[in-house]
């Protein structure tokens, strides 16, 4: 098991979130609670073109959307907008064309998507928010290069996409990472699009439209493993075979295995019927459901599997498609590790995107309608007690030695799998958050305090927005 040192940076701006009291009766509410299940709007007009991403600032609890609209709510934001539980509103200039990604990296936002200006500013493919305006990661990509997918792995930011180079390097055709300061090619790139980035089992897996890698030519069929500098075969190729026009746009870490969705509709061994949707386990691909109701039903020739996420102890994947395991799932379904589902009625177009806030998924994309209830391609779907998420994930055991302690400590997580791109989160004793940590993925962190002050603290670890585990710290 590999381990992760991390020194406390400048605590974070202090914000009060929610005492340890408060933490104790939330969640003894929703121990109780029945599961209600609902939509409802965010916002009120919503937004006038395509919700192609969300991500949510959990430090300062708000909802970044990108995509191809100008407005939302009626207000002029060009191509990305923040929500914070009340309003819409404008980040910066935003941008002069669409957003198709979002992350954070050191504690900064991060855009990718078709843009080159942000007001008067050039930013080629890729921005960062400095808290004031939107400013150019070093050159960027190279001109009318489209960043797709956005990923932190080992300290370093991925990105990926359809572009020829990034910061210059022409070794980094559809795939790049960039430290901080300088960009990289990363194993030679991609011979084709790069649409999804993510990590499992402690590795950088990456899925798109390509065939072979950009140096050896070997067949990794829609998605491929960084190994060292080297990108490898998930399974025997991938899924699909060499000769369909097909993709991976998704992927999500889910009950110790790794779901990737798109359109194929094959797994690697080429002949076993995938109907869009995989899972492979870290030694073998296999269908998701069983027999002829297995995966998900379509009338679309593209796309299909467009956004997935793990909320509520559930998989939930959204895209082009009006059918799961064989009943009808309008453009959203869910997966329980056992059987397909529903999320009410579902929607009436495409689902591009979907985060969790306040215990609430929000879901953005190209519909106009969310379980009947009117909701211009943004919407919010509730389950009453959705909370239990993190009841449940109590389940991993988090143990901290020595604790107390003066200099640092060593963070274990009893979990079976290798925490997968996840986030440290210390709180002081009145709930105030002081330090976060993300792109964690080993379930060893070793922990220096620096200058962080002796007293009692709380720490919690979260994997895909889910509660993995918590502890105490004592530091002398």
């Amino acid at each position: 098991m590999n381990s992760i040192n991390i020194n406390f940076l400048k605590p974070n701006k202090m914000k009060k979130i929610i005492t340890v009291l408060s933490i104790i009766i939330i969640l003894l509410f929703a121990a109780g609670s029945t599961f209600g299940q609902t939509w409802s709007t965010v916002g009120s007009t919503g937004m006038n073109g395509s919700v192609k991403c969300l991500i949510t600032d959990n430090t300062n609890n708000v909802v970044y959307a990108g995509g191809a609209f100008t407005t939302a709510d009626g207000q002029t934001v060009n191509y990305i907008s923040k929500w914070n539980g009340t309003t819409w509103s404008a980040v910066g200039a935003g941008f002069n064309n669409t957003v198709w990604a979002l992350t954070f990296y050191n504690n900064e936002l991060y855009a990718g998507g078709a843009f080159t200006l942000s007001g008067t500013t050039t930013v080629n493919g890729i921005a960062k928010w400095n808290g004031n305006a939107w400013v150019a990661v070093g050159s960027g990509v190279a001109a009318s290069g489209i960043v797709s997918a956005l990923c932190v792995f080992n300290n370093e930011l991925y990105v990926g996409g359809f572009f020829t180079s990034a910061g210059g390097a022409a070794t980094s055709k559809n795939m790049a990472k960039w430290n901080g300061t300088t960009w990289a090619g990363v194993g030679g790139g991609m011979q084709d699009g790069v649409m999804a980035l993510t990590v499992f089992n402690g590795a950088l897996h990456a899925g798109g439209y390509f065939v072979v890698n950009n140096i050896t030519f070997s067949l990794q069929y829609r998605i491929a493993k960084l190994s060292g500098t080297t990108w490898v075969n998930v399974g025997s190729k991938g899924v699909g075979d060499a000769n369909a026009y097909w993709g991976v746009r998704t992927m999500s870490v889910y009950n110790n295995s790794l779901y990737a969705g798109g359109y194929f509709t094959l797994l690697d061994d080429g002949t076993t019927s995938a109907k869009h949707i995989a899972k492979w386990s870290g030694t073998a691909w296999s269908v998701v459901g069983s027999g002829s109701n297995a995966g998900i039903t379509t009338t679309s020739s593209t796309y299909v599997l467009n956004s997935s996420i793990v909320y509520a102890n559930t998989l939930y994947v959204g895209g082009t498609f009006t059918g799961a395991g064989g009943a009808t799932a309008n453009y959203i379904a869910t997966w329980n590790g056992t059987a397909w589902g529903t999320a009410g009625t579902g929607l009436d177009a495409a689902v591009n995107a979907m985060t969790v806030y306040n215990n609430d998924l929000i879901v953005g994309g190209d519909f106009a309608n969310a379980g009947g209830t009117a909701a211009t391609r943004i919407a919010k779907w509730h389950i009453t007690g959705a909370g239990t998420n993190e009841i449940k994930a109590s389940k991993n055991v988090a143990t901290n030695f020595p604790n107390p302690f003066s200099s640092s400590t060593l963070i274990r997580v009893d979990k079976e799998q290798e925490l997968q791109n996840a986030s440290l989160i210390i709180y002081d004793i009145l709930g105030n958050e002081t330090v976060t940590i993300e792109g964690i993925n080993t379930n060893e962190i070793s922990l220096d305090r620096n200058n962080l002050p002796a007293g009692v603290y709380f720490y919690s670890i979260k994997e895909n927005n889910a509660l993995v585990a918590s502890g105490k710290l004592v530091i002398e």
